[in-house]
């Protein structure tokens, strides 16, 4: 079984916080945190970083600090214990009495960087080491449990491995199904695939070995080039087709006069725990930033380089977000009328400059903060120069995820009995 890209020191910082964050939803006095408590001190300086440290270095009094501690489930007797693994990290100082705090400025992947450091000082017992490798494995797509048996298998014992797994239900840090019909049960993220949850379940416990591990090398593909062609991934049609009907991956289509051009995401860009709501303000964030991703991958790879072809994508929403307006070139007028109509940018025609040369701006900042966020967590070499072409092609049409989701599901073939049997056979092997 290939395993996943080893976790970057920021991202198993962002884990540690998220899980502590969500640990303190329960009662100090459950015995299952004392498998935990590491997990849960280093989280809880990483959650009280975040919020003393700013841009700039601030003394504060000791009253804010107490406050802010409390914010993060860290209570008095406790706090100077925090406060000391904090200024052990050169994060914060005080005054020989202890009323008046200097705090450094501290950049965001600077406070997580700081957050595993912590953790690693603990230090973590062999169960809480692997725990955001965990919930990390499980974010790029469920997991049945002979899967996360097998993956943990290599780093702990068969009594941690179960321990672990009651852990991550009781404390629920994953969701988990039973899967009808089948031995086992089904692991994964409840915010992103909790409302598809049992028909994953059903879908992964038909496939064997070799197509579970071609999914994940088109999930890991995905996950580390957001806005990546389909053809581009080495994965059957079937494949393919599943992951999308199933949500696994997602799929936007921009079209234009010269035809349809097709991205695909994870669907970590879909908003967190709504549900099966759709009519939030939420969402329209959240499709606004697949949006301006399937229409910079357009800009990059369908466009020329005489009308403004984007090189690079993270560049461009940095210079969107960082200075008031870019351009001018001809592609900007002409490539991105879907977000100036959604009100995402807003276009200006370039007066001094011949012919038809416009100027960007962002008028909803958030979706080019989610690209930006994504974009810059992830691989963002260049694609095939086969997906460049010289011909003048103009977007004039969006298709979000739920369209392709839907016209996935009902392309994807049944399964007949004998191949149900066979299937099983191999999975329980």
């Amino acid at each position: 079984m290939s395993r996943p890209k080893p976790l970057s020191a920021s991202r198993r910082g962002a884990w540690v916080i998220n899980a502590s964050k969500h640990l303190l939803r329960f009662h100090v006095a459950h015995i299952g945190l004392d498998a935990l408590e590491n997990i849960l001190f280093a989280g809880k300086c990483g959650s009280l970083l975040v919020k003393l440290s700013g841009d700039q270095a601030e003394g504060l009094n000791f009253a804010k600090v107490r406050k802010h501690a409390r914010l993060c489930g860290i209570g008095a007797k406790e706090l100077q214990a925090h406060l000391e693994a904090l200024k052990g990290q050169a994060c914060i100082d005080w005054n020989a009495g202890g009323t008046e705090f200097q705090v450094l400025a501290f950049s965001r992947d600077r406070v997580l960087v700081t957050t595993t450091q912590l953790f690693e000082l603990a230090p973590p017992t062999p169960l809480e080491r692997v725990l955001p490798d965990v919930l990390e494995y499980c974010l790029l797509r469920p997991r049945l449990e002979s899967e996360l048996r097998e993956y943990l298998n290599d780093v702990l014992t068969e009594a941690d491995v179960t321990q672990l797994l009651a852990l991550l239900q009781s404390f629920e840090l994953l969701g988990v199904n039973d899967i009808e019909g089948s031995v086992g049960r089904l692991f994964f993220n409840g915010h992103q695939f909790g409302d598809r949850s049992r028909d994953i379940g059903k879908a992964l416990s038909t496939l064997p070995r070799a197509a579970r591990s071609e999914l994940d090398s088109l999930v890991e593909a995905v996950a580390k080039t957001p806005g990546l062609p389909p053809d581009q991934i080495k994965a059957s049609p079937e494949i393919k087709k599943l992951a999308v009907g199933l949500g696994i991956v997602e799929e936007s289509t921009v079209a234009s006069p010269a035809g349809n051009a097709t991205f695909l995401t994870s669907p970590r860009l879909a908003p967190p725990s709504v549900g099966k709501e759709t009519e939030h303000l939420e969402d329209d964030v959240f499709h606004h930033a697949k949006m301006l991703l399937s229409s910079l991958r357009f800009g990059e790879l369908r466009s020329s380089s005489g009308r403004g072809r984007i090189m690079s994508p993270d560049v461009l929403v940095t210079a969107l977000l960082e200075r008031d307006r870019v351009g001018p070139c001809t592609a900007i007028g002409q490539d991105y009328v879907l977000l100036e109509g959604e009100g995402v940018i807003r276009t200006t025609r370039a007066s001094h400059k011949p012919g038809e040369q416009f100027y960007m701006e962002l008028r909803r900042r958030e979706p080019a903060r989610i690209v930006k966020s994504l974009l810059e967590s992830n691989d963002t070499a260049l694609m095939d120069s086969k997906w460049t072409t010289s011909a003048l092609e103009l977007p004039s049409g969006y298709s979000g995820p739920e369209t392709a989701r839907a016209s996935a599901i009902a392309q994807t073939p049944a399964r007949d009995a004998e191949t149900m049997r066979r299937f099983l056979e191999e999975l329980r092997t």
